[in-house]
């Protein structure tokens, strides 16, 4: 009998150990993407590389910043300003933007940045992120690729 007792809770002492250990990575990972996604990200239009417009978001301190320069201007416009979450998981890392003011001059039916997104592709230079949307007419996969600028 109390070889079982003791196995048992050999056990649960095991299981309790990884636990803690599973969520001290998720938690350090948490932080580690915080720390390298904050920064300057110029989106690459992968639909037409040689398009001469900018859009660029900026992640600083859980805050977001959506800019765009339209060719042939020279400044960059605030379009929308709003908050990020990242959330690890063991498989996958999903960024939730919520958008808390459009500053610019477009009117969304369906905002292209609110909601879940999946981090598909990262590293110190590259980021790729991809949600599902749906609206009025369906919806569908939006991807965005990015480069670091700083």
């Amino acid at each position: 009998m109390k070889n079982i007792i003791k196995k048992t809770t050999l056990l649960l002492v095991k299981k309790f150990i990884f636990i803690i250990i599973i969520t001290l990575a998720i938690v350090g990972c948490k932080k580690a993407i915080e720390n390298k996604i904050e920064g300057t990200w110029q989106v690459v239009n992968i639909a037409d590389v040689h398009c001469k417009d900018v859009e660029e978001w900026v992640f600083m301190d859980n805050d977001i910043y959506f800019l765009e320069q339209n060719f042939p201007t020279s400044y960059l416009d605030t379009l929308a300003i709003g908050n990020y979450y990242i959330h690890p998981k063991l498989t996958k890392t999903n960024i939730s933007i919520v958008i808390t003011k459009y500053t610019g001059h477009h009117n969304f039916k369906v905002s292209p940045y609110d909601g879940k997104w999946e981090i598909t592709k990262f590293s110190k230079d590259k980021l790729r992120i991809a949600i599902d949307i749906e609206d009025d007419e369906g919806g569908g996969l939006i991807v965005k690729e990015f480069i670091k600028r700083d």
